[in-house]
């Protein structure tokens, strides 16, 4: 056993001087000559982190991108190609990246006057059992790779870039013919997790899966969960608005589900999440109680000073449960900010400019929105940032691609 663990050990060396080394070459060729942003040589008094992605015919490309101003649009050339199957982050000053394939974490360390960037690091950690790229950054020195279908957190030192100790937690129970998803947040100083339950075929559905969300102490390495049975809980995810945690209805197939089973509970049901992260018994909000006519919820935005941004429709849902994917495609839909205590609802129209955006990131208390948008049949992605619930100013564009994640670095 310890041969074979110094085996794989010397192995995982090797291959991580070759990724340095490879990775390496490609940074400096792609600083080569241009490229210089601080030609004075001061220090860059605020710099960014942003997660680029490249459509094309073989897939989406991931980039990392550091600038110090967010209202420039991205230039992949002087980006860091990092190829598929990774994501992006940030812990303090320094970008993190995970790769799903090589089951690494690669840190980034940023000169603070060229703002080149390079390799400060490569961590694996494949010998753990975790799988999943679902990270949460606690602090500077504490962040978790969460893996709640294996069961396994992974702590790890962001800073220092040493595994610091595997946590085997109650793995998700996931009923048959089902997929369970779901990405960590930050919240009173836990991991939350929204469980969104992968989509069946009718005749597959079993008993309805109803609002689940994970909890995870990094104090105690505990993770819990809490199921409400008076939402359903498929594609819920959870936004934070200030103190306050929400699980919203956000996919338009808890309406199909409750349309043509009748077993389910009401699909445009919201709810609140106490302090500890567990469910509000005491909160419910019933969008119907303010759109009596709402058929089916088709995205969410984002929750603003507990008014709930999303699109939804007022048409009568047709074709069979199966077939609801290309149903809703021919349906009209209103945008609406839903205000979730007093049940008042307002047309919205995000400056009669964009039909609907995604909450991106808060960076300083300032929220930046993603939003999506046609070009020659192709998807291209707008930066916005919000300056009051109606009012946005796009800062940035990428054309054919996305903006996959936003971050400040200092």
């Amino acid at each position: 056993m310890k041969n074979t663990m110094k085996s794989t050990m010397k192995r995982w060396a090797w291959m991580t001087m070759l990724l340095i080394g490879t990775i390496s070459t490609s940074i400096t060729s792609c600083n080569d000559g241009e490229g210089d942003t601080n030609p004075g040589g001061e220090e860059v008094e605020t710099a960014y982190v942003r997660g680029l992605e490249s459509y094309t015919p073989n897939g989406t490309i991931k980039y990392l991108e550091v600038t110090k101003d967010l209202a420039t649009n991205p230039d992949l050339s002087q980006a860091v190609e990092l190829g598929q199957n990774v994501s992006i982050h940030s812990a303090g000053k320094y970008p993190i990246t995970l790769s799903s394939d090589s089951k690494t974490i690669t840190k980034w360390k940023v000169d603070k006057t060229t703002l080149e960037v390079s390799v400060d690091g490569i961590l694996s950690y494949a010998s753990t059992g975790a799988t999943s790229t679902n990270v949460a950054f606690v602090s500077e020195t504490a962040a978790f790779i969460c893996d709640l279908i294996e069961g396994v957190f992974v702590e790890f030192n962001p800073t220092t870039m040493e595994l610091t100790k595997t946590h085997n937690v109650t793995p998700l129970n996931i009923p048959n013919n089902f997929s369970a998803y779901t990405v960590g947040k930050l919240y009173n100083g836990k991991i939350i997790f929204p469980i969104q339950w992968g989509a069946q075929t009718c005749c597959d559905y079993p008993t309805p899966v109803y609002a689940t969300v994970g909890v995870f102490d990094p104090s105690t390495g505990a993770l819990t969960y809490d199921t409400d049975d008076r939402a359903i809980g498929l594609t819920a995810p959870i936004f934070i608005d200030g103190d306050n945690a929400y699980v919203v209805p956000a996919n338009s197939q808890n309406a199909w589900i409750n349309h043509y089973l009748g077993a389910s509970p009401n699909p445009h049901i919201a709810l609140k999440l106490n302090a500890d992260g567990t469910f509000d018994d005491s909160f419910i909000s019933d969008i119907e109680d303010g759109l009596p006519d709402a058929s089916l919820i088709r995205s969410s935005s984002f929750v603003f000073q507990d008014k709930y941004v999303f699109l939804y429709s007022e048409e009568e849902l047709t074709g069979s449960f199966d077939n609801r994917f290309s149903a809703r495609s021919s349906m009209e839909y209103k945008s609406v900010a839903y205000d979730l205590n007093t049940h008042e609802a307002e047309l919205f129209s995000f400056d009669n400019k964009y039909n609907q955006v995604y909450l991106l990131a808060t960076i300083d208390g300032v929220n930046y929105f993603n939003t999506f948008y046609l070009v020659g049949g192709e998807y291209s992605s707008n930066i916005l940032v919000q300056n009051s619930l109606e009012d946005y100013s796009l800062i940035s564009t990428i054309e054919i691609g996305g903006f996959g994640y936003l971050g400040k670095l200092w």
